[in-house]
């Protein structure tokens, strides 16, 4: 960056829910937003979204803050900026940058998206390479944010020494964007930024532990549980029953893959189908990598029950206060209240 010249914004924009879209819209070579029923944002000032909002979805408390953010999107989203987009499931973050001005497309690249920018993206990485300080203010519930810690990421992206305040590897409650809408609650936000500090510390742990800690979670449920030792498992890492003898069905069978960067796949799946006998056996795969998606489809043909990173962490968080102290271990987090 030459003197005198301003480093191009980084905004974080949400592949859909949990992230899910993130490969298709890499693939693609665009960014891109829903609320298609609104039509054209080109032109259009925020009090024309805010009520196109309401007149086509009737969400007269979320109206403001969807409209703002239409308007954001088509307006302040400038080519060469930087866009961030997280695949949850696989705790990586795609980078590229805005080549076009926004378009509507009739006719989306990717259903139901027809809200674009073209993008080169140019990089991914783990979200594990961000500081702790860094990482809690990309778990904003907004679809379309600007991170305040702009100097980091865009430091960060170009290759250059982050600012020393933003590369402390400390959480920064108070280092987030507002929003200015009011129409994220603030114990939902509080909690989704949490939970991305939350996911991290579950990926660090080695294959082993994550057995523990899933099985830990199933004896919350009321399930009596017995993990494979260290070493070869035989195809399944848990079983878990009701009773004490493991005799009374549905008897789960469990795989756990703690693979934080790779997506678990069909393969993986169907080596778990094989040691699963339906009525009286289920089966449940937890791979905090993710799934493919042609894994996600196999699973439910086999019937396996899927979980990535975000359902192990939502489970996490419900059974967290029922957990044993040794479970408690392996994640050690502190209660806070909320108003």
């Amino acid at each position: 960056m030459t003197e005198g010249t301003t480093a191009p914004p980084v905004w974080l924009i949400r592949a859909g829910r949990r992230g899910r879209y993130a490969t298709d819209f890499v693939d693609a070579g665009i960014i891109a937003i829903g609320w298609g029923a609104v039509g054209d944002l080109a032109a259009r000032d925020r009090q024309d979204l805010v009520r196109a909002v309401r007149n086509e979805y009737g969400d007269n408390k979320a109206a403001p803050g969807i409209g703002g953010m239409l308007y954001r999107f088509a307006n302040e989203i400038r080519i060469s900026d930087w866009i961030l987009t997280p695949d949850s499931e696989t705790r990586e973050l795609h980078a590229g940058r805005v080549t076009s001005a926004y378009e509507f497309r009739g006719e989306p690249l990717v259903e139901d998206f027809p809200h674009t920018h073209t993008v080169i993206w140019e990089r991914v990485f783990s979200r594990d390479e961000l500081s702790k300080r860094i990482l809690y203010q990309l778990g904003s519930l907004l679809t379309v944010s600007k991170p305040s810690a702009q100097d980091a990421l865009g430091a960060f992206l170009e290759g250059a020494p982050m600012p020393e305040a933003d590369a402390d590897d400390t959480a920064d409650p108070a280092g987030i964007e507002d929003d200015p809408t009011g129409t994220i609650e603030l114990y939902e936000d509080l909690r989704a930024r949490t939970a991305e500090l939350i996911a991290r510390q579950v990926a660090d742990p080695d294959g082993y532990e994550t057995q523990d800690l899933f099985a830990g979670i199933l004896r919350t449920m009321g399930y009596y549980t017995q993990v494979a030792p260290e070493g070869k498992d035989g195809g399944v890492d848990i079983l878990a029953s009701k009773d004490a003898l493991g005799v009374e069905p549905p008897i789960l069978k469990v795989q756990v893959k703690a693979r934080p960067t790779t997506r678990s796949t069909p393969t993986d799946i169907r080596a778990l189908a094989r040691f699963v006998t339906p009525p009286d056996e289920r089966g449940i795969f937890v791979s905090t990598g993710g799934f493919t998606r042609d894994a996600e489809t196999d699973a439910r043909v086999v019937r396996i029950n899927t979980i990535g990173m975000d359902r192990l962490v939502d489970l996490l968080l419900e059974t967290y206060e029922r957990l044993d102290q040794d479970t408690r271990s392996l994640v050690p987090l502190r209660r806070l209240y909320v108003p």
